[in-house]
């Protein structure tokens, strides 16, 4: 790792009183075309159940941000659910599930999607609401002001959940100085700052056809929606020009290894090291997935059987690798009794520094790789996933090339 430039970031939170797809199966059809406004458009046949799963996906979440306006994407996720233009407080959920319907949304680092799952015969109101949570929510700035207090109470409960702060903490410190170097939450001083017309501003920038990709899976007919597609999206322009994401630098991350020591109300200890690593679309990220799941992935990889069973110092140990559009983080996290951690940090550290290859038996990385490919493969078993596999695909990826 280290010539690569990247550096270790670790934390420890400690107790108060402690002492120092996969292509598409068979029978599944996939369309995928642009309409002249740059929207991307997605439709996959799948006739297995009675369903149709859509997702609106846009190009843009935290790490588009500004910081002083850190979690405003986050916010109006929260806000699409307080009323549009055609459907007052509460009816876009009402009118979905008055018709058996799921409705949700989600913001990450580089999107944010808007999910609808309907019964087949209602495939329309799927996009429909879709389309208008997207481009016409009311934005009431009273309501803007009430949401901001959800948001700083979720805030608030994820920093007293110990691994979800320690999560937090090695993404903000490992990714710092660039542009995932603040939590997708935001702050609590940046949150309470957005107004509506910020909002407002935020859409019109960020939320252009070019900019997305609608993605319709289940039995439905998809001439059909790609023609409902067109109507609906079709009349949307794009505000102006989007200058492509500057690539992120690693070597900008802090200047060499970061350690910090969190101490709380836990009766536990929570430890945590992560080090920048390569995005979604360089091919070392996918040898970093095999790898954690090699040392952390399961019950059976090297580090579990080792901490846990063997030598009994750990209550849990795991591995990820976090790939992103433009950077990554490979992490390990762990949960023990507080007089376990000096054995325990004295043995991980000889064990990293002495890795090697020859550690890991042909048939362990074989296993490694099917079991990947597995939670790969299963991730279509239901609509819902074969919808955010194929969307990742497309969205993510770039296309069945990538995923292949």
């Amino acid at each position: 790792m280290a010539r690569h430039g990247f550096l270790l970031t670790l934390f420890f939170l400690l107790l108060a009183t402690s002492a120092s797809a996969a292509q598409a199966a068979p029978g599944k059809d996939m369309l995928l075309t642009r309409l002249p406004n740059g929207l991307t458009v997605c439709i996959v046949k799948d006739t297995r159940f009675p369903l149709a799963a859509t997702r609106l996906y846009v190009r843009t979440g935290s790490a588009n941000e500004t910081a002083a306006q850190a979690g405003i994407s986050h916010l109006l996720e929260h806000m699409v659910f307080k009323g549009t233009e055609h459907r007052p407080k509460g009816q876009v959920a009402k009118d979905v599930e008055a018709l058996g319907g799921y409705l949700n949304a989600a913001t990450s680092f580089d999107k944010t999607w808007f999910i609808t799952d309907m019964p087949a015969a209602h495939w329309r109101t799927g996009m429909d609401v879709v389309k208008e949570m997207a481009f016409q929510a009311s934005l009431d700035p009273k309501e803007l002001e009430s949401e901001k207090k959800v948001v700083i109470s979720e805030l608030e409960r994820d920093q007293d959940q110990p691994m979800s702060r320690l999560f937090e903490s090695l993404q903000t410190s490992t990714l710092h100085n660039t542009v995932y170097g603040r939590p997708v939450i935001g702050y609590k001083d940046t949150v309470r700052a957005v107004t509506a017309d910020d909002l407002r501003a935020y859409v019109r920038r960020w939320y252009q056809p070019r900019n997305m990709l609608l993605l319709v899976a289940g039995d439905v007919d998809p001439q059909a929606v790609l023609e409902h597609a067109r109507q609906l999206f079709g009349g949307l322009t794009n505000s102006g020009d989007q200058a492509a994401p500057a690539p992120v630098d690693l070597s900008a991350a802090p200047g060499g290894p970061q350690v910090e020591v969190i101490r709380g109300p836990w009766s536990k200890v929570y430890l945590g090291l992560a080090f920048p690593a390569p995005a979604l679309s360089d091919v070392r990220s996918t040898d970093l997935d095999v790898l954690s799941y090699l040392l952390g992935g399961d019950g059976t990889s090297l580090f579990y059987r080792k901490y846990k069973y063997e030598q009994q110092l750990v209550d849990s140990i795991g591995m990820g690798n976090m790939s992103l559009a433009r950077a990554g983080l490979l992490y390990l996290s762990a949960q023990m009794d507080a007089d376990k951690l000096e054995p325990f940090w004295q043995v991980l550290t000889k064990d990293l520094a002495s890795l090697a290859a020859k550690d890991f038996s042909d048939e362990s990385v074989r296993r490694a790789v099917f079991n990947l490919e597995d939670g790969m493969d299963r991730s279509s078993e239901t609509l819902s996933g074969l919808a955010a596999w194929t969307g990742s695909v497309q969205f993510d990826l770039g296309g069945a090339q990538a995923e292949a």
